[in-house]
């Protein structure tokens, strides 16, 4: 399978978090801001349910940069966000090992 689904993955990593105890000794709840994936490439964003509506203007991005641009085996992926007045950024990227050729 060439572009698998990611659904059972983020569905095991909400579950792992929330069933972690926190330093209070009470069980906190985590949500999933967002999830992308190109081919392989990968990457979710989980916080604190309770920072959930601070969240502004969620967006992602992938560029497939493999063969010709057109193959996914080469690329990246972003999701950013604000959190109140921050925006954060995070990045997952599988790119050329080498630089012949360049």
């Amino acid at each position: 399978m060439v572009m698998p689904s990611k659904e059972k993955l983020n569905l095991l990593l909400l579950e792992y978090f929330n069933s972690k105890k926190t330093v209070d000794s009470y069980k906190d709840e985590f949500v999933m801001v967002n999830s992308i994936s190109l081919a392989a490439i990968h990457l979710t964003v989980i916080i604190r349910k309770r920072f959930a509506p601070y969240l502004s203007e969620i967006k992602n991005s992938e560029m497939a940069l493999g063969y010709k641009g057109m193959l996914a085996n080469k690329g990246s992926i972003c999701i950013s966000f604000k959190l109140g007045k921050i925006r954060l950024l995070f990045i997952n990227c599988h790119l050329e090992a080498h630089t012949e050729g360049l």
